[in-house]
């Protein structure tokens, strides 16, 4: 048999859970060798041109916005008849219809109420951090107001300086 290449992604979902390390484990352990990898998040543009064979199925949306979720693992697998042994080793496409023992029996996700569950919390964390960060820059606008009319200096909790106050306040200044 011919030395093949093969090209596998592990997923958000995968990489999210803290499963990165077991299916790389796994995928060694079976006799492939890793000849290129590398951790990173797509841009939706990037998924939707990734998976534009599938642009004019239903799923394609909800594929391209779930696969620029969260970071992935792209990998380049070799080994002796590389793509028949890692079907063979990933399982059926569905994780419900993998034979145990296969990577996406092993460490599938629920797919229907626990992706919308997943997706709503994503939406949350999103929120609370543009909320928060929308709320640091408040106040860093009110205290830095705050320092040139009253001709303080800032400084950060470890005292490095990042507002110096002018030294002459104009005349006429008001506050609101």
């Amino acid at each position: 048999m011919a030395t093949n290449r093969t090209f596998t992604m592990i997923k958000p979902d995968a990489t999210g859970a803290g499963h990165t390390g077991k299916i790389i484990d796994r995928i060694i352990e079976n006799g492939f060798t890793i000849k290129a990898m590398k951790w990173t998040q797509l841009t939706l543009a990037e998924a939707q041109a990734f998976y534009a064979v599938h642009s004019e199925r239903p799923f394609f949306g909800e594929l391209t916005e779930y696969m620029s979720s969260g970071p992935i693992v792209a990998a380049i697998l070799e080994k002796d008849n590389a793509m028949a042994d890692f079907r063979t080793l990933i399982g059926a496409t569905n994780p419900a219809e993998a034979a145990p023992g296969t990577i996406r029996a092993d460490f599938r996700r629920e797919h229907c109420s626990q992706c919308s569950a997943w997706k709503r919390q994503r939406r949350e964390r999103r929120h609370r951090r543009q909320f928060l960060l929308q709320r640091a820059r408040t106040r860093l606008i009110a205290s830095t107001a705050q320092a040139v009319y009253s001709g303080h200096d800032l400084t950060d909790p470890s005292g490095r300086q990042y507002f110096r106050a002018p030294s002459v306040l104009h005349q006429g200044w008001t506050t609101i």
